[in-house]
């Protein structure tokens, strides 16, 4: 299972699907004029992937496959 997180001015988010997180975290990211910073979980591993939204409409991957055991 992965679980996509983000915490903005705006609120908590909290998704299990790519997409829709994708598109409120660009949507926000326009809204505040900054970069949000979103989080993929994979449980039960704890692997995380980093993804940015931009404002420009930007969304990139950042990091995969971070493991604190690293």
């Amino acid at each position: 299972m992965k679980e996509y997180t983000f915490e903005t001015p705006k609120g908590f988010y909290e998704y299990y699907d790519i997409r829709p997180a994708r598109k409120k975290a660009l949507e926000i990211a326009k809204e505040i004029n900054d970069e949000v910073l979103v989080t993929c979980m994979h449980k039960p591993s704890y692997i995380q992937d980093w993804y940015t939204a931009f404002p420009d409409g930007r969304f990139t991957l950042d990091m995969k496959g971070f493991s604190a055991n690293n």
